[in-house]
């Protein structure tokens, strides 16, 4: 087998991408100072240059074997989970962004009601977003 050598060095992302000519491999330090090693493909490594996938993708993908979820498919299960449980467009927020006004209108009451139900009050700093 060839010696492995660095062939690109990401350092947005700290990771060095090394190569025999066939076989590609993905290297960082992580937080603790561990070495991890983790073999790639020349397809993923040529979406990560080809600027179709990010270098935290490319980690994303060699340490776990599938590329991340994209948002959309994040905010799909965000939304659906809202929609089951409208208490979270309390607790977070952020997840309001999701549903549009109507959408918000039906909600909003069910999370409230929720909301007062399970801590008697709504929350001092709660701001409806709905009129």
């Amino acid at each position: 087998m060839t010696e492995m050598k660095v062939i690109n060095e990401d350092r947005l992302s700290q990771f060095f991408v090394l190569s025999d000519g066939i076989n590609y491999e993905l290297k960082w330090d992580d937080s603790r100072l561990t070495t991890h090693i983790k073999e790639i493909n020349k397809e993923d490594y040529s979406a990560y240059l080809s600027g179709e996938r990010t270098g935290e993708e490319l980690m994303h993908k060699a340490s776990y074997g599938v590329w991340p979820a994209i948002q959309e498919a994040q905010d799909k299960v965000k939304k659906e989970r809202a929609e089951k449980r409208p208490i979270v467009l309390i607790s977070n927020p952020k997840n309001q962004k999701l549903f549009s006004q109507e959408e918000l209108e039906k909600l909003i009451p069910l999370a409230e009601k929720a909301w007062i139900d399970w801590k008697g009050k709504l929350p001092d700093n709660y701001v409806s977003p709905i009129n």
